[in-house]
């Protein structure tokens, strides 16, 4: 799993992050671990503040983050860029903008190797707040651009050198929450997940990867959100089929 803050999330894979700083926020990588069980690995590759476009001041290219998943050699890559993209110092300048998006992560595609692995592009969450010069109406252009580069044909997905992506973490909500986007999927800031809002993202990966698990992994809802119990029922079910 690569990205920024949203995929690094809370910190608890690193070994010297400063946990009190990431108080509060999920870490999907981690959820989508557990949904998946011990015949997979999944490793998060999230560095904060990092844009997919080569040409800004924090490109995710040039980070330890990027080299470490190269080594990594991953068979499946999770890609989910793009919110920093929407920096008012980044989104309308000539040097990024739609054009520097969608050749940096072409860029990443390449660097993982041939044949390329397949890679599932994941849709930036909406943000309930502007920080950090980050712009809603420019986040929704971001998103936009990610959809009609990428298909969410998941047919051809997981096959050497594809390219699909998740549906809209909005779409996500509206099936498996029933709840409009609030600020229990969100920490303070209202940018960055909780981790409820990290298990929804999760579950949306799942979702998108059940071409490269090569079963259906129970009915057509995988995962069920309640926020007073486990929020992925169907999880033991899951790791008893990938058992199997």
């Amino acid at each position: 799993c690569l990205g920024d803050s949203l995929t690094r999330g809370d910190g608890t894979h690193e070994r010297h992050a400063r946990l009190k700083e990431l108080t509060g926020r999920g870490n999907y990588p981690a959820a989508l671990q557990r949904l998946l069980g011990e015949h997979f690995k999944v490793q998060n590759f999230g560095h904060g503040g990092t844009t997919a476009c080569n040409l800004s001041d924090a490109p995710f290219v040039r980070t330890r983050e990027f080299r470490r998943a190269i080594s990594f050699r991953p068979h499946v890559l999770i890609l989910m860029l793009g919110t920093n993209d929407a920096k008012s110092k980044n989104w309308p300048t000539t040097t990024c903008g739609a054009t520097g998006l969608l050749r940096g992560l072409s860029d990443i595609i390449s660097a993982m190797g041939k044949p390329q692995p397949p890679t599932l592009i994941l849709d930036p969450p909406p943000i309930l707040r502007e920080r950090w010069r980050i712009r809603k109406r420019y986040l929704r252009e971001v998103q936009l651009t990610v959809r009609r580069q990428f298909h969410s044909n998941h047919t051809a997905a997981c096959r050497y050198g594809s390219q699909w992506r998740s549906r809209s973490y909005m779409e996500i909500l509206s099936q498996y929450d029933g709840h409009e986007l609030g600020r229990r999927h969100y920490v303070g800031d209202g940018v960055h997940l909780s981790a409820i809002g990290s298990q929804q993202l999760s579950c949306a990966s799942l979702e998108a990867l059940r071409a490269c698990v090569g079963r259906q992994l129970g009915g057509s809802r995988i995962c069920t959100f309640k926020p007073s119990v486990a929020l992925c029922p169907a999880a033991n079910a899951m790791s008893s089929v990938l058992r199997r």
